[in-house]
């Protein structure tokens, strides 16, 4: 709160200083379900602050209550009256904390079961750089994008293997150790009606980093988790590949507020996400 306290400072002053500034603010909250994996269940709630400062140039930042700080910049140039072509940039600071698990059972996984009795998995608390380009076009009251990121993560995420002991030590070998790298694609086509606006999102998600990748194919492999702390399927992200779906209806008879309702599905985890909020414009 203390961030979000600072960050809304920052922007106000800002907008003080220019006569041409918009201000938004997003206050919403979500909860995502998953009838396989009851841990997988959580609400999260967040408030996201945007200011543009001239026509075209936007900055964000987001605060929501699983991650500390999202920050944003774009900068949307027009290609003529229908299209246009958006550069972004962004960097997450996360707060949550990293994820360790141990197992000594390797199913089918030669030859590491014939060299090792140990795999051991750490994905650190990492902070995020994402670099991504948008298109889109308008045409009337339709309108279509589709966007391309990367998300790069600062830490490494390793996969360490061990040994019996040999001369009185413990043979231990980094498999891996790589940072995850994210190639996200998203297409979303949209229809302005008279009182309300409705998106249907298409996501696209897909592990970059071949040696993170033989990580996900180690894991798919396990037999079972043994950790002190219970299994989150959240923070484990085994899936090198993943599509997600969304629809969003957002109401605007309303001047200065923009209540929305969205409902997401994750077609590989079967995660469902259904989140309310309200967009404000000063």
């Amino acid at each position: 709160m203390k961030k979000l306290a600072i960050t809304t400072a920052v922007l106000a002053s800002l907008a003080a200083s220019s006569a041409f500034a918009e201000v938004t603010v997003d206050i919403y909250g979500d909860r995502t379900t998953n009838k396989d994996f009851a841990n997988a269940d959580k609400a999260t709630q967040g408030v996201v602050i945007g200011y543009s400062p001239i026509e075209n140039l936007d900055f964000d930042a987001e605060v929501t209550t699983d991650k500390d700080l999202d920050l944003g910049v774009a900068y949307k140039f027009e290609l003529g009256s229908n299209f246009y072509l958006k550069p972004q940039m962004g960097y997450v600071i996360e707060s949550e904390d990293g994820y360790k698990a141990s197992t000594g059972k390797f199913a089918n996984l030669d030859p590491i079961k014939n060299r090792y009795d140990q795999l051991h998995l750490n994905i650190p608390n990492s902070n995020v750089m994402k670099a991504g380009l948008e298109t889109g076009a308008n045409f009337g009251e339709f309108f279509t994008s589709v966007r391309y990121r990367i998300e790069m993560d600062t830490s490494k995420n390793k996969l360490t293997a061990t040994g019996p002991k040999s001369a009185g030590k413990v043979v231990s070998d980094d498999l891996v150790s790589e940072t995850s790298r994210i190639g996200r694609t998203d297409l979303l086509i949209g229809y302005h009606f008279d009182a309300v606006t409705l998106t249907a999102k298409a996501i696209h998600k897909t592990q970059l980093n071949k040696d993170i990748r033989k990580i996900n194919d180690a894991l798919n492999g396990f037999d079972k988790f043994a950790d002190t702390t219970p299994l989150d399927v959240d923070k484990l992200g085994t899936s090198n590949s993943s599509w997600t779906s969304e629809v969003k209806a957002t109401l605007t008879s309303y001047s200065g507020v923009a209540p929305y309702v969205q409902y997401a599905h994750n077609h590989d985890s079967k995660d469902n996400q259904i989140k309310l909020g309200a967009k404000f414009s000063f």
